[in-house]
């Protein structure tokens, strides 16, 4: 889990040993990332709550499915 004060300015860094697309509900950001590369993923962290982030396995636009739960949890506190 991650957990940040409203309005902060998060950056993650990514990186997977196959194509992944990462998807962070409630803020619809997606981001892909492909085998051997990292890349970031940056927002202003405005809405408050709990957010997961999945693992979208394929290519972008291809079919895809979720794992079996999030990979990450992103936690927004009010300030």
């Amino acid at each position: 889990m991650l957990a940040v004060a409203q309005d902060t300015h998060v950056r993650i860094a990514w990186s997977s040993d196959r194509p992944v697309t990462v998807h962070l509900e409630g803020y619809d950001l997606s981001l892909v990332v492909r085998p051997g590369k990292v890349e970031t993923m940056e927002f202003k962290a405005h809405a408050t709550g709990r957010f997961a982030v999945h693992a979208h396995v394929g290519e972008p636009g291809g079919k895809h499915s979720h794992g079996r739960s999030a990979v990450l949890w992103l936690e927004v506190h009010p300030k």
